[in-house]
């Protein structure tokens, strides 16, 4: 503002200090001029608490009177600025006495003032932190304010950073949680039908709260500028650990994908009293080796853009009709191909047959080929080659479903058989009809979801917002 202070201190001298109290919300300094010796009493403090020992204003260098109109304009730009959470003090004067007393008191000092002009003081808040919260708030976190500022200062601050609805919120001092018992502030805390900003709190209130919190079964992050973490810390936090949870749903859904296709089919062929499809051995092949791989390209993809099973639903439905799917498909192949060399359920047939290892050796590569089909669905992202990593896994997977059913030692020890065209047409068509089948049960499955969205939103507002609660 231009203030010199030096320059006014070498001006003036202090007479006396009148102090402020908790009734008077004001203070007052008597001070003389050097040159002219002229005395004045300087006010400050709470506006509505000095508006009410002014007369007249000084408006354009002219001492302007104080009427009823001019007194309630004043009244609701104070009001105004309070409700944005500035702080506002009041400053006013009066001129006294050139003779200089032993003694001023607030009577004498602090009554005809003229209102010099009121200031509000605004808590810088940083914007960047916005988009963050915002983040924050999609990921369904509930954001309390928990603050020693008093209610004014923090909800302003709270609305400011869009940490709260400003029209569906609600403030409680420590005070007001003297006379709230642990039953209601665990009601308070497990509702989400109100942002709620704690101000004016101890050290015993925070506590307090963070333990209700905890009690009720939330997961606690604490941002504190003492403690150096703050909201963009929070967030690098909670996509780290959500995306080493989705990596483990995507994992868990490839792996038990796999093993319960398996067991399908060898319940079917022990039903039909027909060999086993897969040998011990092939099933470690398809296991260990390929799946390995393959989840562990799925483990570097990104977080976004997933469709994996959620955490509290291991067994999700999609998971039962992946394996029926590939179960059916495997099945039906397995079956048509050993009754077209001549067998039928119940008939004993060597493992050494050519009909047992061309049925084997084709059962073994349409659930490899399912098996990285799957992991692209799981990646679920709509550019193909977002993810190199299970673009090289596939690539190397496919080189050894070749190396394996093209070279005779492979064929040998593994128990398979080499492949006519015929046979690989086989193989690619039962691949085409699993992809066809799980794609039109995915489009079945959002045509369904997209139905109940918009019956959802044709319904009354009343019945609308329950139905989303």
């Amino acid at each position: 503002c231009a203030i010199d202070l030096k320059r006014i201190k070498e001006e003036h001298k202090i007479i006396t200090e009148i102090p402020s109290s908790e009734e008077k919300k004001l203070s007052t300094m008597v001070i003389i001029r050097n040159d002219t010796k002229e005395i004045f009493a300087f006010t400050k403090g709470n506006p509505l608490k000095i508006l009410e020992k002014c007369s007249r204003v000084l408006m354009d260098d002219k001492k302007v009177d104080i009427d009823y109109q001019l007194r309630h304009k004043f009244k609701e730009r104070i009001e105004k600025l309070n409700k944005s959470g500035q702080k506002v003090i009041a400053f006013a004067y009066k001129a006294l006495p050139i003779k200089k007393l032993d003694h001023y008191n607030e009577h004498f000092t602090e009554n005809d003032l003229v209102l010099i002009g009121i200031i509000g003081l605004v808590e810088t808040v940083n914007s960047d932190l916005i988009p963050y919260i915002e983040e924050i708030k999609k990921n369904n976190i509930k954001i309390y304010v928990l603050t020693s500022t008093k209610e004014k200062k923090a909800v302003n601050i709270a609305e400011q950073l869009k940490i709260i609805n400003p029209h569906h919120f609600e403030a409680i001092s420590g005070k007001d949680l003297e006379d709230i018992n642990e039953q209601k502030l665990i009601k308070i805390l497990s509702s989400d039908e109100k942002d709620y900003v704690f101000c004016e709190l101890n050290p015993a209130d925070r506590t307090r709260i963070i333990n209700t919190l905890e009690q009720i079964g939330n997961a606690v992050a604490i941002l504190n500028k003492k403690q150096g973490r703050g909201i963009k810390e929070l967030l690098e936090a909670i996509d780290k650990s959500r995306k080493n949870k989705k990596n483990r749903g995507k994992l868990i859904l490839h792996a038990l994908n796999c093993k319960l296709a398996e067991t399908l089919i060898l319940i079917a062929a022990i039903i039909l009293r027909a060999p086993l499809p897969l040998s011990l051995i092939m099933i470690l092949v398809v296991d260990i080796l390929f799946n390995t791989i393959l989840e562990l390209s799925l483990n570097t993809t990104k977080t976004d853009n997933y469709e994996i099973i959620k955490q509290s639903k291991i067994f999700n439905p999609k998971l039962f009709i992946n394996s029926l799917i590939t179960t059916v498909i495997l099945s039906s192949i397995y079956f048509w191909n050993l009754i077209r060399y001549g067998w039928y359920p119940g008939e004993k047939i060597a493992t050494n047959s050519e009909a047992y290892l061309k049925s084997s050796t084709i059962i073994f590569i349409i659930l490899s080929l399912i098996q990285i089909v799957i992991s692209y669905r799981a990646k679920k992202s709509k550019k193909l080659f977002s993810n190199l990593y299970l673009i090289l896994t596939t690539i190397i997977c496919l080189l050894i479903i070749n190396v394996i059913t093209s070279f005779d030692l492979f064929i040998k020890y593994f128990g398979l058989s080499s492949l006519s065209f015929v046979e690989w047409g086989i193989v690619i068509f039962a691949v085409i009809v699993f992809i066809i089948i799980k794609e039109t049960y995915e489009l079945l499955i959002k045509y369904g979801s997209n139905e109940n969205s918009n019956t959802e939103s044709q319904l009354p507002e009343d019945q609308s917002h329950t139905q989303k609660s």
